[in-house]
């Protein structure tokens, strides 16, 4: 988005310095994208209690990563995915 809140910048300054630190690793794509549309969430409602929680383990996920498969971030996913369905419940 143009409009770039709190959250997105501080998340792009944690992932600059992940970068210099050569933490960030190609298959961290996924949970890099997850980590800033949160952010960009919160960025326009940070009132959402729940996204911050999420936010909090998308956090975790990226800076703890082992791709191993059994990971914060394969939780997490498993934890959203296990959530109601996320969209506009008025189209069918």
């Amino acid at each position: 988005p143009k409009f770039r809140g709190r959250n997105r910048l501080a998340v792009e300054g944690m992932l600059a310095e992940l970068t210099r630190q050569e933490r960030i690793e190609p298959l961290d794509c996924a949970r890099i994208q997850v980590l800033r549309s949160l952010a960009d969430q919160l960025d326009m409602d940070p009132s959402n209690a729940q996204m911050w929680r999420t936010y909090n383990d998308a956090i975790e996920a990226l800076v703890t990563a082992d791709d191993d498969g059994d990971d914060a971030f394969t939780k997490l996913l498993e934890a959203v995915n296990s959530r109601a369905p996320v969209g506009d419940k008025t189209q069918t």
